[in-house]
């Protein structure tokens, strides 16, 4: 049986990906890590000033621990630990190309204040699609800064989620729905007056 350290397993994944995306030494790093659902997987690509990926996951929302109302992650949200202020990333999420809105993220909007935490849009995320192996594959490349040389964020690709319609009633039903209570209140008064 074939036992892999950390190092190990993490070149074993780096040297899987670059065949996958068909590159090789050009890039700092390179991890595939598998989706929601087990079967389709996420690679993170890392350039720039950054050396290394300390952590990726890919996660629900509701493990990310704050919702965010009003759009929804159909891949899920990769979090990753970049041990860097700045880095330079593409995520390539293999399956099904999809059509999304926008890639948000939860983090501080204002770099290492995490005061301004918030899910918000992120600026100048690019989305594409790449032939990989005769699969087309959803792409998204963005940079990332935070002021306290650590990147920590979770985020995905989005789509908007509609508003859901409160059921309500119309004048008259609700003139109905009020009149009928009043009728209940006296009657239950009358009651208790015997």
């Amino acid at each position: 049986m074939l036992h892999l350290g950390s190092d190990d397993l993490h070149a074993f994944w780096r040297r899987r990906a670059c065949r996958l995306l068909g590159r090789h030494s050009d890039l700092r790093y390179n991890f595939v890590h598998r989706g929601l659902d087990g079967s389709d997987s996420v690679t993170v690509e890392v350039s720039g000033a950054c050396a290394a990926v300390n952590v990726v996951r890919v996660i629900s929302e509701t493990e990310a621990g704050t919702p965010d109302f009003g759009f929804d992650y159909p891949l899920g949200l990769v979090r990753f630990k970049l041990p860097c202020a700045s880095a330079n990333l593409k995520l390539y999420f293999h399956g099904a190309p999809a059509a999304f809105d926008s890639y948000r993220k939860y983090g501080p909007t204002t770099p290492g204040i995490p005061s301004t935490n918030t899910w918000y849009d992120l600026p100048g995320a690019i989305f594409g699609t790449q032939d990989i192996g005769g699969s087309l594959v959803t792409t998204v490349s963005f940079e990332l800064q935070d002021g306290d040389g650590q990147i920590f964020d979770p985020g995905g690709p989005s789509t908007r989620v509609a508003p859901q319609a409160v059921p309500s009633l119309s004048p008259a039903g609700l003139a109905a729905l009020v009149a009928l209570l009043a009728g209940a209140s006296l009657r239950l008064l009358a009651r208790s007056r015997k």
